[in-house]
């Protein structure tokens, strides 16, 4: 019986091992493109960036880490995903077999930077990874509309017609004034 218990243990420590080896050794290489590889918008839109990698087999477990200028920004999972808190709800993103989608709404000047996806099939082991080239977002001020140059014409020409109507009621208060005092002076003074 002992000799058994034995057997046992030993059975139980090697298949331990075995599979602490294939998480712990170098991960098979899975091939992941990015695109696009640049981006250039206006502050206050929204942008999509994609990861496409190929399901070579049945796939359960699949991580996908996205970072922005070598800086974790979020973690997702088939159930689940984390947000870096710098982002405040401006930050989505899904996956599937084949692609991961990250969104970034309400574009700021501070998002502009170089975002790479890191792909982890995870369950079946041995775990495979690999990652994208990069997208490099660059953030423009926002540009002025046809609308907004329209209002801004108005409001410049507001500005200037009430200047204008300033003046000449000072003007016109200012020589009122003269000829009141003029009035008022007794006629030697004259």
């Amino acid at each position: 019986m002992n000799l058994n218990g034995n057997y046992l243990q030993l059975i139980l420590v090697l298949q331990c091992t075995h599979m602490l080896l294939q998480v712990t050794e170098e991960p098979d290489r899975i091939e992941v493109s990015q695109c696009p590889s640049e981006i250039e918008v206006v502050e206050g839109t929204s942008i999509n960036m994609e990861c496409f990698y190929e399901e070579e087999r049945h796939m359960e477990g699949i991580r996908v880490d996205w970072s922005k200028d070598s800086k974790w920004i979020v973690n997702t999972t088939n159930s689940d995903v984390i947000v870096n808190p710098v982002f405040d709800n401006r930050l989505f993103c899904t996956i599937n077999k084949t692609k991961a989608k990250l969104t970034i709404k309400n574009i700021a000047q501070e998002d502009a930077g170089l975002y790479i996806c890191k792909i982890y099939i995870e369950i079946p082991p041995p775990v495979q990874r690999g990652s994208g080239n990069g997208t490099k977002l660059i953030v423009r001020g926002k540009v002025l509309t046809q609308a907004s140059v329209d209002r801004s014409w108005y409001l410049l020409a507001a500005l200037k017609i009430s200047f204008f109507g300033i003046i000449v009621l000072m003007m016109f208060v200012v020589t009122r004034l003269c000829v009141l005092r003029f009035q008022n002076q007794p006629a030697e003074d004259k």
